[in-house]
């Protein structure tokens, strides 16, 4: 890496506060128009992160349309800005600053000069960062039915045109989707149609389910069709929750290229339907509708047979990804294990005999001789057995899984950086261990943080590597905890703000429908956090030493 990228890495921050301010109606004119003055003043204007970041508030606490039509400007002016005009002044102070790195003890005074220029042109890139983050927080808190209309009609189309506003398109369409079902449902089905944009579409698709809106049924089948994989997810659960036995067909139609999280859950739901367990095979499914199905669909359907989990990890041949016992079918995971300070406590309460009495190598919760997933998993501290648990996850997985692995305490180490998901080669699988390895537990406990960044290896909906396949981002993560839900300065969150942290993870995973297996280490961790976690996201919650 240069040394100029470590400088500039050092220098953005990672932490964003919420832009102040209740939303209220508009402004009285004189302040309107400073308002807009001043910021059509800034968009052409580098740097002045924080004035920017007063006068975008100002203009969405208007809560109208001219607000929101500013707004909308000021985001689209500022993306073409910092990637035009802005990006050269980086990458012309970037090159001035390598060349004069080299030859900084010869010419320390050029030096200082080129990197004077470089902190400055990073600063101006990051004004336009953090002043496109407080748009979007501006526009995602619209409320008035005008600013919505326009959002629609107009706002939402313009977006689309333009280069580098994806990120804006779900904020725009999440605050569109809130209103009344009546003003939104044709742009909710427009989205959900649009095979070009995976991230709007599912949020169609979502909408389409939650409502329960029938005259969505063509979309939801257009969009379980065919790849991305996150959006034939979102179409099977919007089918279930539209509950018609018409789905059968095309369901096993799509299953015939679903593999890994996919076919599972679409085995589960035509089980839900038909009451019939042909153990994920697309073969079997559709013989079996080839022979029977127009007959069956033609009766009258039979009472529904409880619903049963089917245990596929038994059948001849399965594949199963594990950690700590649970299974997943999925092919694409992340692992996500507590490194925070208590996990360096012993590993049961056998540990805390007297030293001759201590066992060697007890289990997590248990006692010297017990199993984990089958077998001893040894260790002295819960951070040990946690270490050597993941190793032999990691070991067993199999060539066609992709993985990644994170810790977290205070922040979130990262074995490799989002979005991409490693292949599970005997290379990657070793140096993934090795790293594993140099983790020691410090701090608190940042669970909601270490989520919100496993989901960053989900986000590559829809992306095409050159000339390959669409790329599958994560569907399946392993949390894993021993203590409670804390910020990055060791305060437990409780109440309201543990609430919003929830409700932000949740909102932010209605993109991905990520399946979140939670396990519980020891006696004090929040199990009802954990479940709550699990239940929410179709997960497995497993407590383990809850002594």
């Amino acid at each position: 890496m240069k040394h100029g990228r470590r400088l500039l890495c050092g220098l953005i921050l990672g932490l964003v506060l919420p832009m102040p301010g209740a939303r209220g109606g508009e402004l009285a004119e004189p302040a309107w128009r400073e308002a807009r003055k001043e910021a059509k003043s800034l968009m052409k204007t580098p740097g002045y992160r924080f004035r920017k970041e007063e006068y975008v508030a100002q203009v969405s606490r208007d809560n109208s349309r001219r607000a929101a039509e500013l707004l909308v400007q000021w985001y689209v002016r500022s993306g073409k800005y910092q990637s035009g005009k802005l990006q050269k002044e980086l990458d012309k102070a970037q090159k001035a600053y390598d060349k004069a790195y080299e030859r900084r003890e010869r010419d320390k005074d050029k030096f200082k000069k080129c990197r004077e220029a470089l902190e400055k042109a990073i600063k101006h890139r990051e004004a336009e960062t953090f002043t496109q983050f407080h748009i979007g927080q501006g526009l995602a808190a619209i409320s008035n039915i005008e600013a919505i209309r326009y959002l629609i009609d107009a706002g939402l189309p313009a977006l689309q045109k333009q280069k580098g506003t994806d990120a804006l398109q779900v904020i725009v369409a999440r605050s569109v989707l809130r209103q009344s079902k009546d003003l939104v449902k044709d742009t909710a089905l427009a989205l959900a149609k649009d095979g070009t944009r995976p991230k709007l579409q599912i949020l169609g698709v979502n909408w389409i389910g939650m409502n329960q809106y029938r005259e969505g049924w063509d979309a939801l089948l257009t969009a379980l069709a065919k790849p991305p994989v996150a959006v034939q997810r979102a179409a099977v659960f919007a089918l279930k929750t539209l509950d018609d036995r018409k789905a059968v067909k095309p369901l096993i139609d799509a299953m015939q290229g679903a593999s890994g999280l996919l076919n599972d859950e679409i085995d589960h739901l035509l089980h839900h339907f038909t009451g019939k367990s042909f153990e994920g095979s697309a073969s079997v499914w559709k013989r079996w509708w080839g022979q029977e199905g127009e007959a069956w669909l033609a009766k009258p359907p039979p009472p529904r047979k409880p619903k049963t989990k089917l245990k596929k990890e038994q059948k001849k041949g399965a594949t199963m990804v594990r950690f700590y016992g649970i299974p997943t079918p999925s092919h694409h995971v992340v692992f996500v294990v507590d490194r925070s300070h208590s996990m360096s406590e012993p590993a049961s309460a056998k540990s805390k005999a007297k030293k001759a009495e201590q066992p060697k190598g007890p289990v997590t919760g248990g006692e010297k001789g017990k199993t984990q997933g089958g077998e001893v998993i040894a260790g002295d501290t819960k951070m040990e057995v946690a270490k050597n648990q993941l190793a032999k996850s990691i070991d067993e997985l199999d060539s066609d899984v992709r993985f990644a692995v994170l810790f977290y305490s205070n922040d979130v180490k990262v074995w490799q950086e989002p979005p991409e998901l490693m292949p599970s080669s005997p290379q990657n699988k070793q140096k993934a261990k090795e790293w594993v390895k140099t983790i020691q537990p410090v701090g608190p406990t940042l669970t909601f943080g270490a989520l919100m960044k496993a989901l960053e290896y989900a986000d590559t909906i829809g992306e095409r590597k050159k000339k390959g396949p669409l790329a599958t981002g994560a569907d399946t993560i392993f949390l894993l905890s021993d203590g409670s839900p804390t910020t990055a300065d060791a305060r437990v969150l409780e109440g309201e703000e543990l609430e919003h942290a929830f409700q932000a993870f949740m909102q932010e995973n209605e993109l991905y429908h990520c399946v979140v297996h939670t396990i519980g280490i020891g006696p004090g961790h929040n199990s009802r956090v954990l479940k709550r976690i699990a239940r929410e996201t179709g997960g497995t919650y497993k407590a383990v030493g809850k002594e």
